[in-house]
């Protein structure tokens, strides 16, 4: 197998779980998704629960490169730090179910949580620097809590999914609705403000 088709089948199977959750990943689905026979999904993964583990895998190395932005794009940190939360929120908002995976598998301690978990302290660790770049905030503290504020915002609207229109009337799907919203996060994000009086 290819590692074109690989990507292509790996790439799918992120885009079912993404839209539709782990409970409608089947192999015949990716088979018709793909073009690629079932048989030969079955010899070269074993299994559903080995192709959508290394489908997390993959996933995994897409939202490394997300965390890279911070550190290889050109531009002020604040560029950066626009340029990551808006390529961050565009995945969060067209794979909603990858996201939920994830954080299951976080919060029941299984699966590849550890990688996670290791992806997210080297990208909260740039997080940190690019905030703190951006602002004269040097107390670790705060730069701390303006991460897990930013990040809890970047991925509650996934963890709430459809329900973000019918509860916020918010589609956080349409560009210019998410647009909005990333510039109320990245201000009050870098605000300084007093945080001890």
């Amino acid at each position: 197998m290819s590692e074109d088709t690989k990507t292509k089948i790996l790439d799918a199977v992120i885009d079912i779980l993404g839209q539709e959750g782990i409970q409608n990943v089947t192999i015949r689905k990716i088979a018709e998704i793909t073009g690629v026979n079932v048989a030969s999904l079955n010899y070269h993964f074993g299994t559903k629960e080995k192709l959508i583990h290394e489908a997390m895998f993959h996933f995994k190395g897409k939202m490394a490169e997300l965390f890279s932005i911070l550190h290889k794009e050109e531009g002020t940190p604040t560029e950066k730090l626009e340029k990551f939360m808006k390529a961050y929120s565009y995945h969060i908002a067209h794979s909603p179910g990858v996201f939920k995976s994830i954080f299951i598998q976080i919060i029941n301690q299984q699966g590849i949580v550890e990688e996670f978990v290791e992806l997210l302290q080297k990208g909260t660790t740039q997080l940190r620097n690019i905030i703190s770049q951006c602002t004269s905030i040097t107390d670790k503290e705060i730069l701390d809590i303006k991460v897990i504020r930013l990040m809890s915002s970047l991925v509650y609207p996934a963890l709430f999914g459809k329900y973000m229109k019918e509860v916020f009337n918010m589609d956080y799907k349409n560009d210019s609705t998410r647009t909005l919203y990333l510039d109320v996060v990245k201000n009050d994000t870098l605000f300084e403000g007093d945080y001890y009086g």
